[in-house]
């Protein structure tokens, strides 16, 4: 499992061979609570799309996304040289704790499997904008409430009674995109087409750890409520003029 880093399952906890289907806010609270113990800082629950019911296990029904501190660099460099960056220990002591977690589930009596973050990434973050808990930027990250993530660790479960966003209210983030621009703009390689989009076969991240487009990214360097009542304000004063 996770690529270069071949980590192990490291479960303590066997599934249960009958396993339940509805968790109580208070196991919900507990488990959240252990999760912000572990250092987690973001934490979202959401269904897994028809699409990709085939990639993660037949006795899941919704997927938890778990987000925390990481160094940018993680966004897409591959495995094989986390170690050369110094991110391999980190990186492992993360998943140890997403074990922990799934450990927790399985001994609530829920079936519970820790994704693999490298191998399943770009499932993982469908799974993210599919559950309307975040948007998936130009550069490839995932911009949530506290950030875009580096990197977003995942357990699926046979829990169904998650609390489903309605709304998405991420959805003005693709908008704010193609305005910004930023990414693009300090690219070293210019590895953004002519539309914005990520050519990845030019992105030295992969290899080099480039970090530059994450760290550029609005998003990384401000607070999300106060970027998106400056756009707003910025629509709402366009709109006006355009009247007149």
């Amino acid at each position: 499992m996770f690529g270069a880093l071949e980590i192990k399952d490291e479960s303590e906890v066997d599934n249960p061979t009958e396993f339940k289907n509805e968790i109580s806010d208070d196991a919900i609270y507990e488990f959240e609570k252990l999760a912000k113990s572990l250092g987690f800082t973001g934490l979202s629950y959401g269904r897994i799309h028809f699409k990709d019911k085939d990639k993660f296990s037949q006795n899941s029904n919704s997927i938890i996304l778990l987000r925390c501190d990481m160094n940018p660099s993680l966004l897409r460099l591959k495995s094989e040289y986390y170690k050369k960056e110094g991110l391999d220990k980190k990186f492992k002591i993360i998943v140890t704790n997403v074990f922990k977690l799934s450990d927790f589930l399985r001994s609530k009596g829920f079936n519970s499997e820790v994704i693999d973050s490298i191998e399943l990434e770009e499932e993982i973050k469908k799974s993210a904008e599919n559950s309307k808990c975040g948007k998936l930027g130009r550069n490839k990250a995932v911009i949530f409430k506290e950030g875009p993530a580096s990197k977003i660790f995942a357990i699926t479960t046979s829990i169904n009674n998650f609390k489903e966003e309605k709304i998405d209210e991420y959805k003005w983030i693709f908008e704010y995109c193609l305005s910004c621009g930023k990414c693009n703009m300090h690219c070293p390689e210019k590895a953004f087409d002519f539309k914005g989009n990520l050519i990845e076969n030019k992105c030295i991240g992969l290899e080099e750890a480039c970090r530059i487009c994450i760290e550029k990214c609005p998003f990384y360097q401000k607070d999300y409520d106060t970027i998106k009542s400056k756009y707003e304000l910025k629509i709402e004063k366009t709109s006006r003029r355009s009247i007149f």
